[in-house]
């Protein structure tokens, strides 16, 4: 890398244009009304990468267009007359498509694109998680009458600026699964329009993102209940009191209620937190709008897009954040009870060990006592045989003709020979490291 003036200056950063050109990527593409739009948001999180671009490539063949790039991750084309954007998320696949419609009238009458078979899905990886029809048209103020025709009852609405465009749908799917949402903009930059359809389809689309995570929440919510009632037991049996053998077999129970909880909160934790990256995507893009009620009177009682979704998502994802919390409360609690328990049994074991060794010694002392009674016995034994056997020389020299009485030097010998074997044994004792 060499600047204007020719000196050579550190070579760049491996990652430095990926991480540039990442500020880049996935631009909003302008639109154009009166337009359709379509979007698709596939969960294609177990399957490979290349599926999503092996479909998008053949898409592309199809019109003879240029297929994304190896590594891909995003790509947009013309197909004929249709605008098509692909971008891989880390559990998600969106296909995007925009055409010009025929006139400013919103109909919702038409899904496929023009020019395109009615059979161009089949074969796309996946399953659908959201789908958005939404019909463009130009203007500031619908039709209220249509709108509530459209919609019904459940209408909702949001602004994108004072009277710069305007936003209606009912959140509900339609007979073929689309989720129907209407636009009217008034003198805006297709740039600046386009933006605003983005941010309207990344609401849908992550909103059914965020809420992947509540029937995780439902599931693990019931399996909690069962634990936590499990833990209370076995938390009562440690204060009622013990048997014996009671604290081994309650620490195996806790250890296995440890190993349950563990294991959902592994199964749980991503998608808890992959839901709460969503939803705060949802909440930074309805941040976005605005309602201007002077603007239009004649919705003053409609409920905005926030309003909505405020009381139906909402609860469901502090549902999830409820659920993530006492299952952290929880394992917590079962490892204070293992803690608790792992003491009292250690405690157990050193006093049956302090038992075991007060025995021990017990035994020892019955030992050396029966040792030290045996020695005593064994000095008159061996005594005995020895004052016998000095007898038999004493005799022996007598008759040889030597004065001496064999009783009376028997009778001396006794005292004598039994103190020199006791004295023996005692240092004997002694040079073996024992005490008398």
């Amino acid at each position: 890398m060499t600047d204007e003036f020719g000196v050579s200056s550190p070579r760049p950063h491996p990652l430095r244009n990926e991480l540039a050109n990442e500020l880049h990527a996935r631009p909003s593409s302008p639109v154009t009304p009166p337009a359709v739009v379509l979007r698709l948001a596939l969960v294609t999180q177990e399957m490979a990468a290349s599926a999503d671009r092996n479909f998008v490539e053949d898409l592309c063949h199809r019109f003879n267009s240029a297929p994304p790039g190896e590594n891909s991750r995003w790509h947009a084309a013309r197909l004929g007359d249709v605008y098509l954007r692909w971008e891989r998320h880390t559990e998600l696949s969106t296909l995007t498509l925009h055409w010009s419609a025929p006139d400013d009238h919103v109909r919702f009458d038409s899904k496929c694109p023009p020019g395109w078979p009615a059979n161009w899905l089949e074969g796309a990886p996946g399953v659908v998680l959201s789908a958005v029809h939404m019909e463009i048209a130009r203007g500031s103020e619908p039709d209220h009458d249509a709108l509530y025709e459209q919609f019904g009852e459940d209408l909702s609405i949001v602004g994108g600026g004072p009277s710069s465009s305007f936003a209606a749908t009912d959140f509900k799917l339609d007979a073929d699964g689309f989720c129907r949402v209407a636009v009217w903009s008034d003198d805006e930059q297709p740039a600046e329009l386009g933006r605003k359809v983005q941010k309207l389809l990344e609401i849908e689309t992550y909103r059914m993102a965020a809420l992947l995570s509540f029937p995780v929440a439902t599931e693990a919510r019931d399996q909690l209940g069962e634990i936590e009632n499990e833990i209370g037991l076995v938390m009562s049996s440690l204060v009622e009191g013990e048997r014996d053998g009671e604290d081994s077999a309650l620490l195996a129970r806790v250890s296995e209620l440890s190993a349950k909880a563990e294991a959902m909160a592994a199964r749980t934790s991503y998608r808890f937190a992959a839901g709460r990256a969503y939803h705060r995507i949802v909440r930074e893009r309805l941040e976005t709008f605005n309602y201007p009620r002077d603007a239009k009177d004649g919705l003053a009682n409609v409920q905005t897009y926030e309003a909505f979704l405020s009381r139906r998502l909402e609860p469901a994802m502090r549902t999830c954040d409820a659920v993530e919390t006492r299952q952290q409360a929880l394992i917590e609690r079962i490892a204070r009870a293992t803690s608790l328990l792992a003491t009292r049994v250690d405690v157990k074991i050193g006093e049956q060990n302090a038992e075991l060794l007060t025995s021990m010694n017990t035994r020892t002392e019955a030992q050396l006592k029966l040792q030290e009674t045996v020695e005593g016995l064994s000095v008159f034994a061996i005594s005995y045989y020895a004052v016998g056997l000095f007898g038999y020389a004493i005799k022996a020299i007598h008759y040889a003709g030597v004065p001496v009485d064999p009783n009376i030097a028997t009778g001396i010998a006794v005292p004598i020979v039994m103190g020199v074997l006791w004295l023996g044994l005692k240092q004997l004792k002694k040079s073996l490291g024992h005490s008398s």
